[in-house]
């Protein structure tokens, strides 16, 4: 009966830290700071380079779904105006086609859980970091266009983050 209450008590002490199945309130404030954040700024160009490489993830899931169902990947494309373009040949044209947005969401709440559930951020930025500086000189076209040129700024500054940047700097800046 002790020993029950001894460990009655250390679970509800252990209530609300990570990993412990409780509610983390402080990361539950942080992710409401950050939506709030991105919601009022929207409209203004300061969210502008998370927009795009929100469209860069979009057609990186375009290529993947290719690559997964046998296809290849010519080139992928991306425009100051927010755009993106994927092209790919072969492969299972429904999966390719429907990779776009579900492909982003998965890379969204993968980027995501792995920020919140880990303390592993820095090791998640430079995984990101060369993700992005494969699929960049890979895929990315024109050499000396737009797509590269933030592609190529976005994985170095992802991996100079992982590489200098603190556990909770890195851990802010994927959520």
């Amino acid at each position: 009966m002790i020993e029950d209450r001894a460990n009655k008590q250390g679970a509800v002490s252990q209530a609300g830290r990570p990993g412990s199945g409780g509610i983390d309130w402080a990361e539950v404030g942080t992710l409401a700071v950050i939506l709030v954040a991105v919601w009022w700024l929207w409209p203004t160009w300061v969210v502008t380079p998370l927009k795009i490489l929100v469209v860069f993830f979009h057609e990186l899931s375009h290529a993947a779904a290719a690559l997964l169902t046998g296809g290849s990947v010519v080139d992928i494309e991306l425009s100051p105006q927010q755009g993106g373009l994927a092209r790919t040949a072969g492969g299972s044209r429904f999966l390719i086609l429907s990779a776009g947005y579900l492909g982003s969401l998965v890379w969204g709440g993968v980027i995501l859980l792995a920020a919140a559930r880990s303390r592993a951020d820095r090791w998640v930025s430079l995984g990101l970091a060369g993700v992005l500086l494969v699929a960049t000189l890979l895929w990315v076209r024109p050499l000396l266009g737009f797509g590269f040129g933030f592609s190529l700024a976005a994985a170095l500054a992802l991996g100079a983050c992982g590489l200098w940047l603190s556990h909770r700097v890195n851990d802010f800046l994927l959520k």
